[in-house]
């Protein structure tokens, strides 16, 4: 009876032979996984959309705050269901997945669907929102972080790890302000300054932490020193992206312009290929992707428009 048992062959290898899902790599089931989800929450957008224009007290609720609950609910059967689902699925979406596979159709999106006019016409407001404002939103964090540090009312940091924190902190994503905006149809300048900015501090943001990161790594220097390097990157990583961002603009136009009408399947290809390519470039380079995907859209759309079919 032993050996009979023995020689039958158990449900999970018999299930392995027959679908080789132990030959299934972690990349494959990333990618399965964030198809399945776009497909999902697209679905549940459709059915936000139809039940809002059905009931009155759902069209009351913001769709972001609906989007959020959905998640939630989500994250809850995930996490109540099967704790060995859980930690596959929190191996699998690590940082690298997340800049890698999700931020760059975010800001391709972003970028290519900017209203040209209104962004050009307040890129001033825009860039002192995003740029200044970010600034002096982390430094006077960190000077109150600080002063509670000296009060003795918290532990007390030294002043450069406190900006490093707070560059992490100071960029505001008005995301309910900004759907409300759209639902009230406000002025199109007050809703793309307010566009515009929560887009663009997010890279001032990263780009303050490295600054930050790379003083805390130099303090060797004296703080004339770190301050005036810090300025000479902050300008270079900005500048770089938005200079990076524009040339693949250019090269991305071009292959739309010299693809043959036999081609035109390979249209949309060349146009995320083209920001993706900047997207990866200006990680390569260690200058701001945010930046360099945002100028590479905004200004390849109008001649993509014009060459495409």
């Amino acid at each position: 009876m032993n050996s009979t048992d023995e020689e039958k062959p158990n449900a999970t290898a018999v299930t392995n032979y027959l679908f080789q899902f132990n030959q299934i790599s972690s990349y494959t089931l990333l990618v399965w996984t964030a198809t399945l989800l776009l497909i999902i929450s697209t679905s549940v957008n459709l059915l936000i959309n139809y039940t809002r224009t059905k009931f009155q007290l759902i069209k009351l609720i913001p769709e972001c705050c609906i989007q959020v609950i959905f998640g939630l609910i989500v994250g809850a059967i995930i996490h109540f269901s099967s704790s060995s689902l859980e930690s596959s699925i929190l191996s699998l979406f690590t940082p690298n997945a997340f800049f890698t596979f999700i931020l760059p159709p975010i800001l391709i999106e972003a970028g290519y669907f900017m209203p040209r006019q209104a962004f050009s016409v307040n890129i001033v407001f825009i860039l002192g929102f995003a740029v200044f404002g970010t600034i002096l939103n982390c430094f006077i964090l960190a000077g109150l972080l600080y002063g509670v540090g000296a009060g003795g009312l918290s532990p007390e940091l030294p002043f450069l790890e406190l900006l490093m924190f707070c560059a992490i902190i100071s960029a505001v994503d008005p995301v309910a302000v900004i759907a409300v905006f759209q639902e009230l149809n406000v002025n199109l300048s007050l809703y793309i300054v307010e566009f515009g900015e929560s887009l663009l501090n997010d890279g001032v943001s990263l780009v303050l932490f490295q600054i930050f990161q790379a003083m805390i790594q130099n303090q060797s220097l004296s703080l004339t020193e770190l301050g005036l390097l810090g300025i000479i990157k902050f300008i270079w990583i900005m500048g770089a992206g938005v200079f990076t961002g524009i040339i693949c603009g250019i090269f991305g136009s071009l292959l739309t312009k010299w693809c043959s009408r036999d081609y035109q399947n390979l249209e949309p290809f060349f146009i995320y290929g083209t920001a993706f390519f900047a997207y990866t470039t200006c990680n390569l380079l260690s200058i701001s992707s945010i930046f360099g995907v945002i100028s590479c859209t905004f200004f390849m759309r109008p001649y993509v428009e014009v060459n495409i079919s």
